[in-house]
């Protein structure tokens, strides 16, 4: 909590502000944004200008959310959060951008603070593929009218199920060593929606 002063001078505590951020992050989430585009775009270049501006935004969208997700979380817990690229993450992705599989991680939330537990960081950690869920779900009923969004339902679902392998750099490692059932259910739930 944050310590500051009411009207009469007496201390008070306060929870700090919910979303805080800096030139810095918003630099990097769009660099995040532009390496995710690189990789993925290259196969809808025939398909004209709408849709090249179309799949950006579904881009940013899934990514910006799985992000702020982690993000939100980490600062409702109290501690600091900003996303940051990752050189070597970065460099990965956009080798892969030509080849048939595709493993886009230029970046991550990094976390600080003194109240960090394994508890809160398996929450932080789940927020993100949670996100993209909820946005599977969405698009999977909008893209019955739009079926452009059929994409949109394809990045999600692959953001969820390749976060959350449970291994040391990603999301489902962190899930895992907080709740075995919280990270089983989310796992299962991508993975369907996924195979779908």
């Amino acid at each position: 909590m944050k310590r500051v002063k009411d009207g009469g001078g007496k201390a008070v505590y306060a929870r700090p502000s919910p979303f805080r951020t800096s030139q810095t992050e918003l630099l990097h989430l769009a660099a995040g944004i532009l390496v995710f585009y690189v990789v993925e775009a290259p196969r809808f270049l025939r398909s004209g200008v709408t849709t090249l501006l179309s799949v950006a935004g579904i881009i940013a969208l899934a990514f910006v959310l799985h992000e702020l997700a982690h993000k939100l979380t980490a600062q409702y817990h109290g501690l600091w959060s900003e996303f940051r690229l990752d050189p070597l993450g970065t460099l990965i992705s956009l080798l892969t951008a030509l080849s048939p599989l595709k493993l886009i991680a230029p970046g991550a939330v990094v976390v600080f603070g003194f109240r960090i537990t394994s508890e809160n960081m398996g929450k932080i950690a789940l927020a993100g593929p949670l996100a993209n869920i909820v946005q599977i779900l969405v698009f999977l009923f909008l893209s019955q009218f739009f079926p452009l969004l059929r994409f949109a339902v394809m990045v999600n679902s692959d953001l969820a199920i390749f976060n959350l392998i449970p291994i040391s750099i990603l999301d489902g490692q962190k899930v895992f060593a907080w709740s075995k059932k919280a990270w089983a259910a989310a796992f299962a739930t991508a993975l369907i929606l996924w195979i779908m």
